[in-house]
């Protein structure tokens, strides 16, 4: 977590953490550790997101999502029937599901707005400088640059959500739009 929160701003090192949290996250001990690993692994994507959508760089969220892909892929059927024993009244029978909707729900909500925040700070870049003034840089310069970060950064999310609709359709159905905000 001390890396992530030291050096994630710099686009080659969040790569190789994306790599390194994406690889990790299919460890699955027999002990019942695998949720622990779970609450780990995300805890250190969640700050590097907050770092990285933080940054100028769109593409340092990219491996984010991809471990956020990886992780609905494993634990997604669990947050899914935690989801459904819910809304059917089913008291959930292990606390497994629940800890994993929880930690898939923050993970997508996380990752989503942290990748909304990178673009539209990338669109924005270079439009205004302080009190109005003309931008130093503008011009279809800035707008290709920002044109040529997006795609990976939005084909990364619709890989995610592609995994979603696969894996916890009712879950990502069911999340609020305003992360922190109650469903109803």
């Amino acid at each position: 977590s001390h890396i992530a929160q030291k050096f994630s701003s710099y686009e080659k090192i969040t790569n190789v953490l994306g790599d390194f949290l994406t690889d990790a996250v299919s460890i699955k001990g027999n002990d019942g550790s695998a949720m622990s690993l779970l609450k780990e692994l995300s805890d250190m994507s969640i700050t590097i997101m907050g770092v990285a959508a933080n940054g100028d760089e769109i593409s340092a969220v990219v491996p984010m999502l991809g471990f956020v892909r990886e992780a609905v892929d494993i634990y997604g059927h669990l947050a899914d029937s935690d989801v459904a024993d819910k809304a059917s009244g089913v008291t959930s029978t292990t606390p497994t599901a629940s800890e994993a909707r929880q930690i898939v729900e923050q993970l997508l909500s996380l990752g989503f707005g942290a990748l909304q925040f990178s673009i539209n700070k990338a669109n924005n870049a270079g439009r205004e400088q302080g009190r109005g003034q003309e931008p130093t840089e503008s011009g279809p310069e800035q707008q290709t640059r920002v044109q040529n970060r997006s795609p990976d950064a939005l084909s990364g999310m619709f890989s995610l959500l592609t995994i979603c609709v696969e894996r916890c359709a009712i879950l990502l159905i069911q999340l609020p739009s305003n992360p922190g905000n109650d469903r109803e």
